[in-house]
């Protein structure tokens, strides 16, 4: 069993369980989501480029690599959870290596959005095979970075995936949340598609497949955070539980 002296030791096991707890997580997604929907609807507009769902270092693309973050930070948080407990009575949190490699994939998510990772890295890999100005002239879809970064996707993906069907019982909500976070980052990298293969000098057509990719990926990315803050209070809350039963 979890010992008492872990719980104490972990004071945030027992407000994973207090109402208090669920009316901050209330407020804090709310403010959030009513950040983001103003950010979207200015979207639409023109706008500052500091203001510009669409544009490299502007505050969308801070707030969403801060949420990216944040998501890294909670599965760091599980794993260093069960590997202080040996990983024996935690359930779920026996599978180490999956919050910890979750951990590195949604820190990494969360440079690459603030930083332009994968296009440095493409462009780079474009030089080496000699299409930089093919893909500078539209001659070659930039969406090409795709399919370079297809592997690790999917590794990515599985990752999700194991951890999601590991709670799909217990927590159904959370399960619902992150297919849908999944579904809407698929939808931004098809609209990212669409706009750099057919809709480039396309005006309307471009800018509106920008603010669809841009909109379902900050929505997304908010929405896996839901689920992974409901994943975490389920695992703080087993912690205070049965630390509670350990003290009795």
């Amino acid at each position: 069993m979890v010992s008492a002296n872990l719980t104490r030791n972990i004071p945030l096991a027992a407000l994973a369980t207090s109402r208090g707890y669920d009316r901050l997580l209330l407020w804090a997604f709310g403010l959030l989501f009513s950040v983001e929907a103003v950010l979207i609807i200015v979207g639409i507009f023109p706008v500052p480029v500091v203001w510009s769902l669409g544009s490299e270092g502007s505050y969308p693309t801070y707030l969403h690599s801060a949420v990216l973050s944040s998501s890294g930070l909670i599965f760091f948080t599980i794993f260093a959870l069960g590997y202080r407990s040996r990983g024996r009575a935690l359930g779920a949190l026996n599978k180490l290596p999956v919050w910890f490699f979750l951990g590195i994939a949604f820190f990494y998510l969360s440079m690459d959005e603030a930083l332009e990772i994968h296009e440095r890295v493409f462009w780079w890999i474009s030089g080496h095979l000699g299409i930089q100005e093919d893909l500078a002239h539209y001659r070659i879809t930039p969406a090409l970075w795709e399919a370079f970064f297809a592997p690790l996707f999917a590794v990515i993906a599985i990752l999700i995936l194991v951890m999601l069907f590991k709670h799909r019982r217990v927590l159904p909500w959370a399960f619902r949340l992150g297919l849908t976070a999944m579904g809407l980052w698929s939808l931004a990298l098809f609209e990212e598609f669409l706009q750099l293969t057919f809709f480039v000098g396309r005006g309307l057509w471009f800018g509106s497949a920008v603010w669809i990719e841009e909109s379902s990926e900050l929505l997304g990315s908010t929405i896996f955070l839901v689920a992974a803050v409901l994943i975490i209070r389920w695992h703080l809350g087993r912690i205070w539980k049965k630390g509670a039963d350990a003290e009795h």
